[in-house]
Formats: structure tokens, sequence, C-alpha cells
């Protein structure tokens, strides 16, 4: 089964160029490959602000913000109200964010709403930190995941 993750849209005045990845489940993991580059003249473009909360969507219940620090403990959400999660780095099946992603989903779900994430990483970290992650949300069935950029420490 192939799920669309990531699209990245370039464009100028004249043209639009789309780059694509898909993920396909296999030995309960995930594999990212690349789709065709496409080059089409724009018909109609979509303004997408950075940090537009989405919680109109979601009916009052924002995107789950999930950090992975620089040795690769997890945390939930942002500022004074992060929560240290999962600091075993050897556990790859992520008890504690599993936990929280079942509780969130579950809300989510009730309020006839999509589950959306946000993931930053520490550029240090380990990328398999990151693919354990990114497989916790796909066997949750959460597919609405953005990359933001890490908090200043």
């Amino acid at each position: 089964m192939h799920l669309p993750v990531l699209l990245i849209s370039l464009h100028g005045h004249q043209s639009l160029l789309s780059i694509g990845l898909f993920v396909q489940a296999i030995n309960g993991g995930l594999a990212m490959q690349p789709i065709e580059m496409e080059h089409r003249e724009p018909q109609e473009m979509v303004e997408i602000h950075a940090g537009q909360e989405e919680k109109e969507e979601n009916k009052g219940i924002a995107p789950l913000v999930i950090s992975i620090d620089d040795k690769g403990v997890i945390y939930l959400g942002t500022g004074a109200e992060k929560e240290t999660l999962d600091a075993d780095t050897a556990n790859q099946k992520l008890p504690l964010l599993k936990a929280k992603l079942e509780a969130y989903s579950a809300a989510v779900k009730a309020a006839e709403g999509k589950p959306k994430v946000q993931l930053s990483a520490s550029a240090e970290v380990k990328q398999q930190r990151v693919v354990d992650v990114l497989n916790l949300l796909a066997e949750h069935h959460i597919s609405a995941v953005t990359f933001i950029q890490p908090e200043a420490p």
C-alpha cells in the first residue's frame, strides 16, 4: 500500500515543479520512494502560511507537537508545557508516545477530525529514531505530518 507523505512544490511566475515521496509498508517498517517530477503550468495556487493553526478543521483540537532532541529523547508539546516521554533510545517501541498517540487519536476521532502531528528533530539525532516515530505514526494511521524547525534551547 502506498501513502503520499510529502509533496514539495516550487513555483515561479510561469511554472510549477512538484517533487513527492511515497511511503510503502515493508516488513513492519516504512520505505520511502521518490515519484516522478511533474512540470506544469500553474492553474490555481493555494497560499499556505507557515505556523497557521488548523484548530478550526479539527474542532478545537490542535496538532500534536512531537520533538526529538540530539540524544534521541522524545518530547510532547512545546515551551513550558513540554513533557518528556521516551528517553530510552534502545526501545524502538516508544511506549509512552504510543499511549499519547492512542489518546490523541481517540479525541480527534470523537470530534470527527483528522489527527495531525508536527514533528521536529535535532539535526544530530540518529535517523533511526525519527523512523521509529514515523513508524508509530503510521501504525496509528496518522498521515498528516508536518516537519517543523526545532525550538531554540
